[in-house]
């Protein structure tokens, strides 16, 4: 049965290489794991998680669609009566679902490590979906300027390395509200980190209920910008 969609396409081939898969869901597995289980400070695990959350993000919509452009097959979509919009957000909603499945293996084991069976776990996942798709949101800014795959991923992550950084994720913000914490506030990255150090135990920046709302509005704002660029994605090199 042939797909009746990207989005349809895009999940059957990622199914069909079963050994990619797989690699792909072990991977943050293996690394979140380790720290886990490890007697480490509370930040630092946080930071792993949110660094692998946000990297394995970086994987995805800038570096198909820098392939679909490459090969041609962007511009031969671009004659199809698909519009711009539908094949930008399901490009995007596919890389953006792959992403989320091999995390929600790391996310299991966080919540047994940490007996959490609450809202809190709400909150994580929440979080974590705002972080892949911002990341995702960057691969498709990337992939307007890069003539390849691997130029899509390296000017992503020149991209990703200052916002981690102002969203508190190399160094703790504390709880005090300042300067530095209203920067943090619109980059989804620090949702993660202050959901997983609450959940931890630790002091947050902000409680779980305002990074599940900060999240969810993260996640509406990075659908109406992709969409909004859907034109200059696809129509690039038509």
């Amino acid at each position: 049965m042939l797909p009746s969609s990207l989005w349809q396409k895009e999940l059957a081939e990622t199914i069909a290489n079963r050994r990619s898969m797989m690699v792909k869901l072990v991977f943050p597995l293996t690394i979140g794991g380790c720290y886990l289980l490890a007697i480490s400070p509370g930040f630092y695990t946080a930071t792993v998680i949110t660094l692998l959350a946000t990297f394995v993000g970086c994987l995805g919509t800038g570096i198909t669609l820098s392939k679909t452009r490459a090969n041609g097959m962007l511009r031969r979509l671009a004659l199809t009566p698909l519009s711009p919009t539908r094949i930008v957000l399901e490009q995007l909603s596919i890389n953006s679902t792959v992403a989320m499945c091999q995390l929600l293996p790391l996310a299991v084991v966080f919540a047994v490590r940490f007996g959490i069976y609450d809202a809190r776990i709400v909150a994580i996942l929440l979080a974590m979906a705002a972080a892949v798709a911002a990341t995702n949101l960057i691969g498709l800014i990337a992939s307007l300027f890069a003539k390849s795959p691997g130029e899509a991923v390296l000017y992503s992550s020149m991209a990703l390395v200052p916002l981690l950084y102002l969203a508190g994720v190399f160094s703790p913000m504390g709880t005090n509200l300042d300067f530095r914490s209203f920067l943090a506030a619109g980059i989804p990255y620090s949702y993660l980190q202050q959901a997983l150090v609450a959940a931890m135990g630790e002091v947050p920046l902000w409680p779980g209920r305002l990074v599940a709302e900060y999240s969810t509005a993260a996640i509406v704002v990075v659908g109406v910008i992709s969409a909004t660029l859907a034109q200059y994605a696809v129509r690039a090199d038509s």
